[in-house]
This record gives C-alpha cells, structure tokens and sequence, in this order.
C-alpha cells in the first residue's frame, strides 16, 4: 500500500493544516483513526470519522476517479503507489520542439512492468488505444511538453482526461532541479554505457542518422528512450521517502535520499 490512506486532504472540510494536524497526534493510517482517534477539535475529528469509511470503501472498488476528483492536482502522486496497475509512464521523441514543424519518432510507454515503444503511424494508434486504457499518466515535463505535443500533432485530447503526475515538479520541491538526466545523476541513478550522456539533442540526431540508413541509430534512440521513460519510476521511488516526509511530518527535505 501507498500513503493515500494516510491522506486526509480529500475529504471535505479538512485542510492541509488540518492534515499535518492528524499526523501530529501520531495517526497517520485511516483504519486507526477510526480505532483510537489523535486529541482533535470535536468539528474535525467528527468530520473524518463520518468521511473515512467511504474513502476504504472507495479504495477496495480501485475507484480512483473518487480520489483523483477531491485531491488537489498537485498531490496526486499520492495515488501512484495505491493505483501503480493503472499508471502509464510516458516519454515522446521528436525532431524538434514545436508540434507545427516537427515530428514525433518515439512514443514510449512504460506499464506494469513493460516497456512499449511505439514508432511508425500505424503504431501510433495502437499507442493511443492501448494508453487510454490507463488512468493515470506519469511523465517529466509532459505537461508542459509530451501531452500538449501529443494533443496538438495527434489530437490526443484523452491525454487531458488522465490523472497526470509530473515528475520534474515533486523533484522541484525538493531542490532537485534541471532535466530529467541531471536529476538522475543527482540521485546516483546510471544509465547503460551506449546511452549514458546522451540528450534530447542526440536523440534527433541518431534520427536522422537512421533515415541515412544507420539502423543501429535507431535501435539506440529507442534504448535511449526506454530509459527516459522507465527512470521515471525509479526518480519515483527515490523521492517518494521524502515527500512523504513532509506529509506525515518532518517537513520537505531539500534533498532527497539516494
């Protein structure tokens, strides 16, 4: 189990004050809140205890919509854990940065324990089809790059629909600033030699190199984003412990433990 049932910001009526609140009596898990209540004002502690049996039984039907509706966007990563067998890692490659004049050679997707990478048009599709089986939708800057990208060039407009957690904001929070490579390195998270050092830029470039008739280009282009999209789990779980830490307490650490 993950911490969303050590999450109380969903219910109504509890803020995130509130919550630090609970946690500061030394209850964190809802099953024990409801066996030996924290000393709280009568209103909130009520105001939990009438909530919290909808909350498990929501949790035991996998009702993520029920979660995903009542917790601020930027706390959704608390239901990664809870709901990992319907989480989709994604990571886009392309021939440059705009959706108007470039093109997107890789999708890849990364889901219960697979790696998918999708590269012709016909692929593509089957791309959509299969993601959109997914509730939430885990990315590095995809909400600023790889879904508005996908949205625009393919008209992905579900991708709007998904529960989207970005990694590279939960590792801002904790000081872990840059790209998605550079926070690896600060986390002491290696690539495989073939691809290690290798960036956006590379990834264009072995592109190309491949439509001069390099097939291993290519076959290094999709190592390389295999990479991207499976470190994003592991960036993940690295940070987890501390985000965690400054929900139940303690506070934010700047940095996370590698």
């Amino acid at each position: 189990m993950g911490m969303l049932t050590e999450t109380y910001i969903h219910i109504p009526g509890v803020s995130i004050r509130a919550e630090k609140t609970i946690h500061a009596g030394g209850v964190c898990d809802w099953n024990r809140f409801l066996e030996a209540p924290p000393r709280l004002h009568p209103r909130l502690c009520n105001i939990v205890r009438n909530a919290l049996p909808e909350s498990l039984s929501a949790l035991r039907a996998k009702d993520i919509s029920f979660f995903s509706s009542r917790l601020p966007p930027a706390e959704h990563w608390r239901l990664l854990k809870d709901f990992s067998y319907s989480s989709a890692c994604l990571d886009i490659e392309t021939t440059g940065c705009s959706p108007y004049n470039s093109k997107i050679t890789v999708v890849g997707v990364f889901a219960n324990g697979r790696y998918y990478a999708f590269t012709s048009d016909s692929d593509v599709e089957t791309a959509a089809e299969f993601l959109s089986r997914f509730a939430i939708l885990v990315t590095y800057n995809g909400k600023r790059f790889d879904v508005p990208f996908l949205v625009h060039k393919l008209g992905w407009r579900f991708l709007d629909d998904m529960v989207q957690v970005d990694i590279m904001y939960l590792c801002r929070r904790l000081g872990l600033k840059g790209g998605l490579k550079g926070v690896e390195l600060g986390l002491g998270i290696e690539r495989p030699a073939e691809v290690r050092g290798l960036d956006g830029y590379d990834a264009v470039q072995l592109y190309h190199r491949y439509l001069q008739g390099e097939r291993d280009a290519f076959d290094k282009l999709i190592e390389y984003n295999r990479c991207d999209v499976e470190n994003l789990l592991r960036v993940f779980e690295a940070v987890y412990p501390a985000l965690r830490l400054g929900v139940i307490g303690g506070g934010i650490q700047n940095r996370a433990s590698r």
